[in-house]
């Protein structure tokens, strides 16, 4: 098809519709689930700590919204966890089996540590209490350094990564026709080929965008010339030429790369 001077865009396809995951069920209670501390990980001046419940029943249950935790440890006043936005979550029902989890935060600097130069003091607490929206409360222990405050997220899952649609051209054969030199200050003409070696269609449609550049790769995002091959009998004669002549090379590779070699 011929050159066109159209600006074109290169922002990637929108991610096709998701299903929502299921979140019918009563409320889990603490009878119902197995919490289980999996361990912090610390980044920029904060610890991360993951609980994951399991239900352990044998009907669904939903875990959802935001829990009172607390931290508590013998001798040692209880500590309650403020709600703070954590990681994107979203609430799921929880078939028998089926997983959820909590995210909390300690952080690592505050007024409360740099108060006293050359000190570090801590608040170190080895369990939480956890309260279940359909009653009752679990228990996790582990090491938890709450002097600069103790917060927790919500109830659920990692959203499922989001699908995006085949791009139109995925697996074509792409070939650059050039020329074996260019007058300075002319214009260099080349031809790109493109076939289809797949079993499946490709449709152009919406037309896509492309960048080109010598030596390095181009910023301007043009349009591909499609109204011309729609409309222009003469154009969609030679486009049909031009892919009949890369189909048969096509076809030829193949065929000699599928013959058997004679020594």
């Amino acid at each position: 098809m011929p050159w066109i001077d159209r600006p074109g865009s290169l922002a990637g396809p929108s991610p096709l519709p998701a299903s929502p995951l299921p979140t019918a069920g009563r409320p889990c209670g603490a009878a119902d689930v197995r919490a289980t501390y999996e361990g912090g990980n610390g980044a920029a001046g904060s610890v991360f700590h993951l609980v994951s419940f399991t239900n352990i029943g044998s009907d669904t249950c939903v875990l959802r919204g935001t829990p009172r935790v607390v931290a508590t440890e013998s001798g040692k006043q209880p500590v309650t966890a403020i709600p703070a936005k954590m990681f994107d979550v979203v609430p799921a029902a929880l078939s028998p089996g089926g997983k959820s989890q909590l995210e909390l935060q300690t952080m690592r600097d505050c007024e409360a540590r740099d108060r006293n130069p050359g000190t570090w003091p801590t608040a170190v607490y080895d369990s939480l209490q956890i309260s279940m929206p359909g009653g009752g409360a679990v228990t996790v222990r582990g090491t938890f350094d709450v002097e600069c405050g103790l917060y927790v997220g919500e109830f659920g899952v990692t959203p499922p990564d989001p699908v995006y649609p085949t791009p139109p051209l995925a697996g074509a054969d792409m070939r650059l026709e050039l020329p074996a030199s260019v007058r300075a200050g002319g214009q260099l003409r080349y031809v790109v080929d493109v076939a289809n070696p797949t079993d499946a269609d490709m449709v152009l449609d919406p037309c896509p965008s492309y960048v080109q550049g010598l030596g390095n790769a181009g910023k301007t995002p043009l349009l591909l010339n499609c109204d011309a091959v729609r409309s222009d009998t003469t154009t969609r004669m030679w486009a049909q030429a031009r892919l009949m002549e890369t189909e048969k090379e096509l076809r030829s590779g193949r065929r000699r790369r599928s013959s058997p070699s004679r020594d």
